[in-house]
């Protein structure tokens, strides 16, 4: 993976995300959300767009993911801002995330008209009412509803994308699931069996949650090739770098592909480990 990353993405990125609203809708125990200071801001209309027009021009195909620690379907820009990616910036493609909430059918309508869309990934994490209300603090009713709607639309052909429902895992052990992890893929595939089901770690974003597995891999990240950018226009190290604690550039006032080809960027993406790459040397992602 490193390698391939290495042959196309070394002086662009393989992904950008962009925060456009810092604003959520849940309070995920998994999630540094709750404590952002940033929480409610709004990125300014003319910086997203001027974001969009710089990656007109990038030559190899990546992803734009509109979206960092936030409920991105808060933002009712988004549609507007994936418009502009899909006729203006031909090698992007679109990933959308988000917790469900709100995915009313309004939002399914422009959602299933997008043609470069990679797939629609609902962080869902329970299918047992109470434990989804205390991980998600939100309604599995509301969730679960949608689903159900989303799906029958799988069903008819009237949606178009791969959709997938993902777990942050409970289990404390490395390497193993618990009874209650297993339930939850099993428990997705019956009820709604079109769709996708993904179990993911727990990470620690960077000290601010407790991690299920803390080991280090001794090996390069894959998020070396990939741009962060906060609400605030920040640059920042990475997905894991949701407080924004490791700023790397300002979006709003240097080139992006500048920022991505700093002198520091470019020695972590020829590092063929981790150690004494701050703050990596003791990330578990």
């Amino acid at each position: 993976m490193i390698n391939l990353l290495r042959q196309r993405y070394m002086t662009q990125p393989h992904e950008v995300s962009i925060e456009t609203l810092a604003l959520c809708n849940a309070a995920c125990t998994f999630c540094p959300y709750p404590t952002l200071d940033r929480k409610g801001t709004r990125m300014p209309d003319l910086l997203v767009q001027q974001l969009l027009a710089q990656m007109q021009s990038w030559t190899e195909p990546f992803f734009i993911s509109p979206f960092k620690v936030n409920e991105p379907l808060l933002d009712h820009r988004l549609e507007g801002f994936c418009r502009i990616i899909e006729d203006e910036i031909p090698q992007a493609r679109i990933r959308l995330f988000t917790n469900g909430q709100p995915l009313t059918e309004r939002q399914v309508d422009w959602i299933a008209k997008l043609k470069r869309l990679e797939h629609l990934w609902v962080s869902l994490n329970s299918t047992d009412p109470q434990e989804y209300g205390e991980l998600m603090k939100c309604s599995f009713s509301i969730v679960s509803a949608h689903l159900d709607r989303l799906h029958k639309r799988v069903v008819e052909g009237a949606f178009p994308h791969t959709v997938v429902l993902s777990r942050v895992v409970q289990s404390t052990q490395p390497g193993q699931l618990a009874p209650t992890d297993a339930a939850f893929h099993r428990e997705c595939l019956t009820r709604w069996p079109r769709f996708f089901v993904q179990l993911i770690k727990r990470d620690a974003w960077l000290g601010h949650v407790l991690p299920s597995d803390a080991r280090v891999p001794q090996s390069p990240c894959a998020r070396w090739f990939e741009l962060s950018i906060t609400a605030e226009g920040k640059a920042v190290l990475c997905c894991m770098d949701g407080k924004g604690e490791y700023i790397q550039g300002d979006a709003a006032a240097q080139p992006l592909l500048d920022i991505y080809n700093s002198p520091e960027s470019v020695k972590r993406r020829h590092a063929n480990d981790r150690e004494g790459l701050t703050p990596c040397a003791s990330c578990s992602y």
